[in-house]
């Protein structure tokens, strides 16, 4: 299968012991708004490229390299979006992420263990946000401002049925306006501490 329009390319190549598709350019945010057509904006926007490569018959081995360039949600430019996996053995994954968008930037590892009946996930993320007001859309109902840098290192874990956030977010020189009291909080360095 091989598709093409103008700079857009979808192409699904069968091989021996595994499928891949690449993606070139593929702009998603089309294809989700027919789906969504109630919608004049799609949720998710951007370019997509990058390959999948899918094993046979369920064996291991799936891995996945796709990057997202000028993603954007309802509208609202997020940055450029990497996304790698890769299926270790059988129902194991390891993934990574990182998201750039001008001096904000988010890099996010994880594991998961899929093997048994519930998924044991670890993940750690580091967050380096100099300027929130890239967010101020989604906040638009709750904050009438919204400004200045967030950063630390997060780490999540689940085991069963148990869950576990910790780390750290340190507010630097940033800015909140709280629409229902119409107050303004400046956190000049506060910090928030997660422990499970």
């Amino acid at each position: 299968l091989d598709l093409r329009s103008k700079d857009q390319h979808v192409q699904v190549v069968t091989g021996a012991g595994s499928t891949r598709i690449n993606v070139s350019g593929f702009r998603f945010g089309t294809l989700l708004n027919f789906v969504t057509s109630s919608d004049s904006t799609a949720f998710a926007s951007g370019e997509l490229s990058g390959s999948v490569d899918l094993p046979k018959d369920g064996a291991p081995g799936l891995t996945a390299d796709l990057r997202v360039h000028d993603l954007a949600l309802i509208g609202n430019p997020m940055g450029d979006l990497k996304i790698t996996a890769k299926e270790s053995t059988r129902k194991n994954y390891a993934a990574q992420l990182s998201l750039r968008n001008g001096k904000n930037t988010l890099d996010g590892r994880a594991t998961v263990d899929a093997s048994g009946k519930l998924p044991v996930v670890h993940g750690q993320a580091k967050v380096d946000f100099t300027d929130l007001s890239v967010f101020k859309p989604f906040t638009q109902a709750y904050l009438y401002e919204m400004g200045g840098g967030l950063n630390g290192t997060l780490r999540y874990d689940k085991e069963g049925i148990k869950s576990a956030l910790n780390g750290d977010l340190t507010f630097v020189d940033a800015r909140l306006g709280i629409l229902a009291t119409r107050s303004l909080f400046r956190l000049s360095k506060e910090s928030l501490h997660f422990d499970d």
